[in-house]
């Protein structure tokens, strides 16, 4: 976590305060982080701000937060379960491709990627350094810390932060661009996560996701989560001030884009 990279950052606990560090370091690998509104503090290990803390994995997690799981997850799971997930393209360079295309950001302009895993987009926009600074948020530890190992091994600048979301622990107005690839069929409460979303994106910047979309009238549930009809995104995604919804899709498989109003 580059300490550069905190001003944009908002404490998740109260919502209002930014956070400080002590350290003067440029680079931050260790040691708490302080909300300066309500005195909450938060860890920073090995690189990564850390908003979730120690408590124990359920279910599912339990094996989503191993490090087997989380160094095989780029080249072994993910290509397996890519389609069902909603990817627009058969391979991985194809599909950051069009992200990228989709997210259009401007020069200097931060951008998120949301439940980006080992951050196998993250990297490639870090590499690009077309834009501001790359932040690569997950609810996993694991997923992180093998994120953080390949952003060291290729000397890439990735800002990694694990929360949960919504909310999202960023500042009003502050970004470029959000990518949300794969996991919107798992959001609990949609609207709030739209809302979030647009609270943290600048004016006219997009956010860009992939979605599984039903041929029915009503979407379906599957084991990756459930799918939407293309009316219900777009009705919701227009609640939350997310606008000018342009999409491709493939069979059942949709990429999406829209702008912050």
């Amino acid at each position: 976590m580059r300490k550069d990279s905190l001003d944009l950052l908002l404490c998740p606990r109260c919502q209002k305060g930014g956070l400080r560090v002590e350290s003067p370091a440029v680079e931050i690998h260790f040691g708490p982080l302080t909300c300066r509104s309500c005195g909450a503090t938060f860890a920073v290990v090995d690189g990564v701000a850390d908003f979730i803390g120690n408590a124990p994995p359920k279910g599912l997690e339990r094996l989503l937060e191993t490090d087997l799981v989380a160094r095989q997850f780029e080249r072994g799971l993910r290509p397996r379960i890519a389609a069902q997930l909603g990817a627009p393209a058969p391979d991985v360079d194809s599909e950051y491709l069009l992200y990228r295309s989709l997210l259009a950001a401007r020069p200097l302009q931060p951008i998120l990627d949301v439940d980006a895993g080992p951050a196998v987009f993250s990297r490639r926009l870090a590499a690009e350094k077309a834009h501001g600074p790359t932040f690569a948020l997950d609810r996993y530890r694991a997923m992180l810390e093998e994120a953080a190992a390949q952003s060291r091994e290729h000397g890439l600048d990735v800002d990694l932060v694990r929360a949960r979301v919504p909310p999202l622990p960023f500042r009003a107005g502050v970004l470029g661009g959000v990518l949300q690839v794969g996991t919107l069929g798992l959001v609990d409460d949609l609207d709030r996560h739209f809302a979030e979303i647009a609270r943290v994106l600048a004016p006219r910047a997009r956010f860009v996701a992939t979605a599984v979309v039903s041929r029915r009238f009503l979407p379906r549930l599957s084991p990756f989560g459930r799918s939407f009809t293309e009316r219900e995104l777009r009705h919701r995604l227009e609640a939350a001030g997310l606008t000018r919804f342009e999409r491709i899709q493939h069979e059942n498989r949709m990429v999406f884009k829209v702008e912050k109003t």
